[in-house]
C-alpha cells in the first residue's frame, strides 16, 4: 500500500475512534436530542382515512363503501419532553454506531406517565339494532398496530385496552378499524373519550361520513 493510502486510511480510522457515539440511553446529550425523548398528551382529535393505491389519505367528509374505508384514528396532541439528566460523553471506539446513532426520533421513549386507562368511541347516529345512538360501539372495533392491519398484530378494541392499562403510552396514534357497516343510519359519526393514568379527560368527534352498502 503506497504511503499516501496509509495515511489517508488511519486518519480516518483515528477519527472514527475519536468521535462519541449513542444509544438509546444517552442519546439527548450526544445527539442533540434535548426535548424530544418523551411526550405528554394534551389534546385528541378523531380522523377517518382510507388507503388509496398503497397511499395514506385522511377522509373529510365524504361518502365510501366499508371496504374502501382504512378505518379511524385517534390521534393525541402531545408536547415532547426530555425527563432525563443529561450523561457524560460515551467515546465508544466504533465508526458505524457514530454514523447510525444519532437520529433524534420525536417522542421516541414514549410518554413518561400517561397510561391508556379507557377508550371509548360512541356512535352519534343510530348504527343498528345493537348500538342506539349515543351507545360505545368498542365492540365492533379492531386494533392495529399501523394503518393498513396487515402486520397480523390485530385484536379486539377491547383486549388492546386490558393490555394499555398496564404500561405507558408508547404510540400517538391508535388505529381503528370498523369491523362492519351501519344499518340504521348510512351517516357514520362518533365521538372518541379517552381517560389517562394521570386523570386527565380528552375528547374529540369526528367528521361525519356517509358509509355505503
Amino acid at each position: 500500500m503506497k504511503t499516501s493510502q496509509l495515511i489517508i486510511l488511519t486518519t480516518f480510522l483515528v477519527i472514527g475512534f475519536s468521535l462519541p457515539s449513542c444509544n438509546d440511553d444517552d442519546l439527548i446529550p450526544d445527539c442533540n436530542c434535548e426535548n424530544t425523548k418523551f411526550f405528554d398528551v394534551n389534546g385528541l382529535l378523531a380522523t377517518n382515512f382510507q388507503i388509496d393505491n398503497g397511499k395514506f389519505e385522511l377522509l373529510g367528509q365524504d361518502s365510501l363503501s366499508l371496504e374502501d374505508l382504512g378505518g379511524l384514528m385517534v390521534e393525541m396532541n402531545v408536547d415532547y419532553h426530555a425527563l432525563v439528566e443529561p450523561r457524560g460523553l460515551d467515546w465508544s471506539f466504533s465508526l458505524m454506531n457514530t454514523a447510525d446513532a444519532c437520529s433524534c426520533l420525536r417522542g421516541y421513549g414514549g410518554s413518561k406517565t400517561e397510561r391508556l386507562v379507557e377508550l371509548s368511541v360512541i356512535t352519534l347516529n343510530d348504527f343498528d339494532d345493537a348500538h342506539p345512538a349515543n351507545s360505545n360501539i368498542n365492540d365492533i372495533l379492531t386494533y392495529g398496530e399501523e394503518e393498513r392491519f396487515t402486520s397480523g398484530r390485530t385484536q379486539p378494541l377491547a383486549d388492546f385496552l386490558a393490555m394499555s392499562k398496564t404500561e405507558n403510552l408508547m404510540r400517538e396514534y391508535i388505529y381503528l378499524k370498523l369491523d362492519k357497516a351501519p344499518t340504521a343510519n348510512p351517516e357514520f359519526h362518533y365521538l372518541v373519550r379517552m381517560e389517562l393514568s394521570t386523570g386527565e379527560v380528552y375528547e374529540a368527534e369526528s367528521v361525519p361520513l356517509i358509509i355505503t352498502p
